[in-house]
């Protein structure tokens, strides 16, 4: 089994950048597994879909909107995210997850396990920092990635010195 933990946002609006904060906490703090490959998308666009079919499973990270108060972590199966209704959109992140799995599952190549990670973000504007509430976030983030990876049968390796964050964009 290979599973991929992507991150998605971008790093230059504030906690749109949740994923790529996680993505970097989680390579600092743990070796993992050789099937496992970690990696920060940024926004993809329509080569999301490539992306995503190498992996049998994938984690995804990201900033997501719901209801609820900001630095809240919600998670999503990808039958909670095939129930989003489509919407008529124009942005760096097109396609979005949702349509990223759609066009997988039609060509045959859409991953069988996903895992949405997702934080409601306080501050999405110009800025390369996380709010304050999303950056509290981070741990439990990590938990539900850390147990989604045992869930799926692996067990990343705690580093007792975890090494510099390389939040490289602040």
């Amino acid at each position: 089994m290979k599973v991929g933990i992507i991150s998605l946002g971008s790093i230059i609006m504030g906690d749109d950048a949740f994923g790529a904060y996680v993505l970097q906490f989680l390579k600092a703090n743990y070796i993992f597994p050789s099937e496992i490959e970690l990696l920060d998308l940024g926004t993809p666009g329509p080569e999301f879909v490539n992306y995503m079919a190498r992996f049998d499973a994938v984690i995804v990270l990201d900033a997501v909107k719901a209801k609820g108060d900001p630095g809240e972590v919600h998670l999503y199966r990808q039958q909670d995210i095939a129930k989003v209704l489509p919407s008529l959109r124009l942005s760096p992140h097109d396609p979005s997850l949702r349509d990223a799995l759609l066009a997988g599952d039609f060509i045959g190549e859409a991953p069988d396990d996903v895992l949405l990670v997702g934080v409601i973000p306080s501050e999405v504007e110009l800025q390369t920092t996380l709010s304050e509430p999303v950056m509290n976030s981070i741990p439990e983030a990590e938990e539900a990635v850390i147990s989604e990876l045992r869930r799926l049968g692996f067990e990343p390796e705690r580093l007792s010195q975890p090494s510099a964050l390389d939040i490289w964009w602040e």
